[in-house]
């Protein structure tokens, strides 16, 4: 029935949300999470194959004005995966403000490359949205948008989950906002999530989904 449908849905997302836990467990186990132990990460659990529905993962860093530069000028010498780095790296939209939060990792990084730069701070609507997951420490999904893939444009969402800096004191929300350090992501595209989820059980014919 309807109930026991929701409930599966449920499952298999919480599942599929177990693997940005583990690479939010990456950042509490380093001091520092290297490009390259982002990429081990990603093909150590294999994301791409154990979680069809996922097309790609990313960790967002926090920023602030005073740091820009110097966070710029790190990510284009950041040679630990290809020996030019990434000389034309740079925040966009170019916005001036207080804190960015942008876009340092993406697996798998082919194809997505124009992902790297992006202060998603930058639109009103997302930044408030970070600000609420940030404050709860709970994920938290976007409402539908629009992602490019391969083949196109497709409907789907964004998983958020916050980082917060090791060993500081989280019980409240002033406490999370302070140790805040970034987020991990996952873009799901809608179709192959469900495709992949409705492949595991046979549903009602009663039951439809829009």
């Amino acid at each position: 029935d309807l109930t026991e449908t929701k409930l599966f849905i449920q499952n298999w997302l919480d599942i599929y949300i177990s693997a940005l836990y583990g690479a939010k467990g990456l950042f509490a186990a380093s001091k520092s999470v290297e490009r390259h132990e982002w990429l081990a990460y990603s093909r150590s659990v294999n994301i791409k194959g154990r979680y069809p529905g996922i097309t790609s993962t990313r960790y967002i860093e926090r920023v602030s004005d005073k740091d820009k530069a110097a966070f710029i000028e790190s990510v284009r010498s950041d040679t630990t995966l290809s020996p030019e780095g990434f000389p034309d790296f740079k925040i966009y939209p170019d916005k001036k403000q207080a804190e960015y939060f942008v876009v340092k990792y993406v697996e798998p990084l082919r194809g997505n490359e124009r992902m790297l730069g992006i202060d998603l701070g930058a639109e009103r609507d997302r930044q408030e949205f970070l600000e609420r997951v940030r404050d709860t420490g709970a994920p938290a999904a976007t409402g539908r948008i629009s992602l490019i893939v391969d083949s196109g444009k497709k409907n789907g969402f964004l998983i958020f989950l916050p980082i917060y800096r090791n060993e500081a004191p989280t019980s409240t929300a002033e406490e999370r906002r302070e140790a805040l350090v970034g987020y991990v992501d996952g873009a799901f595209v809608t179709q192959d999530l469900f495709a992949e989820i409705f492949s595991k059980v046979v549903i009602p014919p009663e039951i439809s989904f829009e």
